[in-house]
């Protein structure tokens, strides 16, 4: 799709000089943790998590080059992360990377504009292949939205049973017309050896994350 400009940041892409755009990137692992990293020290608007203006640590050393498709299906780039602390015999990263799995972590790319103060190019990504070296780390951004990262699980299970009533994997000699597919009916029917799903109601708390709130 098209990417449409502020008046702001078209007046901004016309100067013939000024400060060259910031890198930052916003990264959430599985636990909540949540990076900003940036090649210029300072605070600005965060894409993931709170506070809405953190401080973003100077951490990047490089960023692409990006593979752009037209569709986004499957851009891709890498952005290399300083991995050195003030302590020379303890890693800034190589810690963290212990403590915590950067692999399919949530990532937010932009490239910002100081002057506009907004976005010239936003990339929404998830990590993959980690590596990390003695002083630095580096990181490989997939498109989020890429088909080839997603499939469909080979059967779905669901409180009710999946196998056909009276077929052959069901077991059942029940004179009972049909079934509502339950392990209660499971039951009644002498067929609950038989049966392929859960067994008791899903709580709620399943289905919910904090991830990317």
């Amino acid at each position: 799709m098209p990417i449409t400009y502020s008046a702001a940041q078209i007046n901004s892409l016309k100067r013939r000089q000024g400060l060259a755009p910031t890198i930052l990137l916003d990264v959430q692992v599985a636990d909540g943790t949540t990076y900003y990293w940036s090649d210029r020290v300072g605070a600005y608007p965060a894409v993931i998590g709170a506070p809405a203006t953190p401080q973003y640590a100077p951490k990047i050393k490089a960023a692409g080059p990006f593979g752009i498709t037209r569709d986004n299906a499957s851009d891709a780039g890498d952005v290399t992360i300083e991995n050195l602390s003030g302590n020379t015999v303890r890693r800034y990263l190589s810690q963290e990377f212990r403590a915590r799995e950067f692999y399919h972590a949530l990532a937010v790319l932009r490239i910002w504009d100081s002057f506009a103060k907004a976005s010239i190019r936003e990339f929404h990504a998830v990590i993959k292949e980690p590596v990390v070296g003695v002083e630095e780390m580096i990181f490989r951004l997939v498109e989020i939205s890429d088909p080839a990262q997603y499939f469909g699980p080979w059967e779905v299970t669901s409180e009710q049973c999946g196998v056909r009533y009276k077929g052959p994997f069901c077991g059942s000699a029940s004179g009972l017309a049909d079934c509502p597919r339950t392990m209660n009916a499971c039951n009644t029917r002498a067929a609950v050896e038989h049966f392929n799903g859960i067994p008791f109601p899903t709580p709620e708390s399943a289905f919910t994350s904090t991830l990317g709130k």
